[in-house]
C-alpha cells in the first residue's frame, strides 16, 4: 500500500475506446510509461527511483518523484465509470519531506486529467 495516493471515481459520457486513446495521450504528455493496458484497465508509472535518491527528494522536480498511476474503465448506460489511484511508488525508506510534494502533484494532476475527459 502507498503512503501515498489519490483517488477518484466518476463517469464520462464517451465510449471506453475513446476514453482510453484520451488516456494514452495524456499520459504521453505527462511522459508517463504504459505498463500494462487491457480495454478495462491502464497502469502507467513516471519517475525515477535512482534520481529521486541520487539526488534527493527535494532536490528533483514533482514528475521526478516516482509514481504508479492505475485507471479502470468500466462501460455504463452513460458512457464509461473511471475508477483511478496514483500513487507514490518511493519503495522502502522514509518520504518525509516528501509527502505534501506528493500531494500536491496528484491533486494537479487528478484536475487535468478531468478537464481532459470532460
Amino acid at each position: 500500500m502507498a503512503r501515498v495516493e489519490l483517488r477518484d471515481q466518476w463517469v464520462v459520457a464517451e465510449d471506453i475506446q475513446i476514453v482510453q486513446q484520451k488516456l494514452l495521450f495524456f499520459f504521453a504528455a505527462h511522459k508517463m510509461k504504459v505498463k500494462y493496458q487491457t480495454e478495462q484497465m491502464l497502469v502507467v508509472r513516471q519517475g525515477s527511483q535512482f534520481k529521486t535518491r541520487f539526488l534527493g527528494g527535494i532536490a528533483v522536480t514533482p514528475e521526478t518523484l516516482p509514481k504508479k498511476a492505475t485507471v479502470a474503465l468500466a462501460p455504463t448506460p452513460a458512457g464509461a465509470q473511471l475508477d483511478v489511484v496514483i500513487e507514490e511508488a518511493l519503495g522502502f525508506g522514509s518520504i518525509v519531506g516528501l509527502k505534501q510534494k506528493y500531494a500536491d502533484y496528484f491533486a494537479i494532476w487528478l484536475q487535468t486529467l478531468k478537464q481532459v475527459l470532460v
